[in-house]
């Protein structure tokens, strides 16, 4: 009968081994650019698995329309397309199998402040910052299964579209955003939109779980709510109610200071499920 009795250095060997199969796959780095060379409006795409990411803006005398350090563990779509108008995607993809432990890998992307943008991001996990204070934003349009994310946004004309599935994303608008069509969905999860002052939005947020917060200081604004019978609703005590709401009409209240003001937003709520507190 043969002996299947292991040594004591085999069997360490082995532990070492199976504990690197379960560990963090490789990280590779790698530096993506595209040259701005006669770009006058670009759609941007990133897509990322679980990376933390930071976006920001090139300085305005930059060469570049993107520069993107990027540290991956599958496989990295980049591709630049497109004359005057021009297409870019950085996108990694990434196979079932391992559960990342410990810090994850960066993605540090800047973009060219001068040129008009059209912004895509997809992500399932990880957490988002994106500065874009410093970029001309023509539209964001952010789609989170999970993880966190916080946007500053610019002050220029801005449609706005969201979908958080869980996790929690916050917006920061400054005095003077121009949001021109707005719509943030919450399947789950939280969602805080901060106002820092008077601005021009119209927003509709559609809550169908999960906890919206908005946080408005002494920006003139009017909440609109459609509200289901389970759901809570809270809002602050110096808000004036002006519509009682029926279950076909929404209930209504305005800033003290809304009235007179311009610019002034609105904001539409229609809460399924879940909770909305208005500070």
């Amino acid at each position: 009968m043969r002996d299947l009795r292991l040594s004591l250095g085999t069997l360490i060997g082995l532990a070492i081994w199976l504990a690197g199969c379960g560990g963090n796959p490789t990280v590779q780095s790698e530096r993506f650019t595209a040259a701005l060379s006669g770009a006058e409006a670009a759609a941007v795409t990133l897509d990322f698995p679980f990376q933390a990411v930071t976006v920001g803006a090139l300085d305005p005398t930059a060469a570049d329309l993107i520069q993107a350090d990027v540290g991956y563990v599958g496989s990295i779509d980049f591709n630049v397309s497109g004359g005057a108008d021009r297409t870019v995607r950085l996108i990694e993809t990434v196979g079932g199998g391992f559960n990342w432990t410990g810090q994850p890998p960066r993605w540090d992307v800047l973009l060219h402040p001068a040129v008009p943008l059209e912004f895509n991001v997809g992500m399932t996990t990880g957490a988002l910052t994106a500065d874009l204070a410093g970029v001309t934003l023509r539209e964001l349009d952010l789609n989170m299964a999970g993880g966190t994310v916080v946007l500053d946004l610019p002050g220029t004309p801005t449609t706005l579209i969201t979908q958080t599935d869980s996790g929690a994303l916050t917006i920061n608008l400054p005095a003077g955003a121009q949001i021109t069509a707005g719509r943030l969905a919450l399947r789950g999860g939280t969602l805080r939109l901060n106002v820092a002052g008077a601005a021009d939005f119209a927003i509709v947020v559609e809550v169908e779980a999960g906890d919206a917060v908005l946080t408005l200081n002494d920006a003139p604004v009017e909440i609109r709510v459609m509200a289901a019978g389970s759901s809570a609703v809270t809002i602050r005590d110096d808000y004036t109610r002006t519509e009682p709401g029926t279950d076909t009409n929404a209930s209504s209240w305005t800033a003290s200071n809304f009235a007179d003001a311009a610019p002034r937003g609105t904001i539409s709520v229609n809460l399924e499920a879940g909770s909305l507190r208005v500070e």
